[in-house]
């Protein structure tokens, strides 16, 4: 039985840095960060969420890598998997 169980997106991120330089396929999205705080005060946390067909196995083996119960992130062959994009910004005043 799971402590917590966080309901939310899963979102891919493609990050650009202030260098120029674009780390892609982040875990993103608010049902992960939900599981990260969880993951704080609890060793029984489950992420529940849909994906679609191009979701990268490298992001569910990074939150099964970090103990989140993966078993209700269900896949959607007819759905695309979420993508979204940010670029790193410094404001100095």
């Amino acid at each position: 039985m799971l402590d917590y169980i966080i309901y939310g997106k899963i979102i891919i991120d493609s990050i650009r840095l202030l260098s120029g330089k674009v780390i892609e396929n982040q875990l993103g999205g608010g049902g992960p960060q939900g599981a990260f705080g969880a993951r704080l005060w609890s060793d029984s946390v489950g992420l529940v969420s849909r994906i679609g067909k191009e979701f990268p196995e490298t992001a569910k083996i990074s939150l099964e890598h970090l103990y989140i119960n993966t078993e209700g992130i269900q896949i959607y062959s007819d759905l695309d998997t979420l993508f979204g994009s940010m670029t790193m910004m410094i404001t100095i005043i």
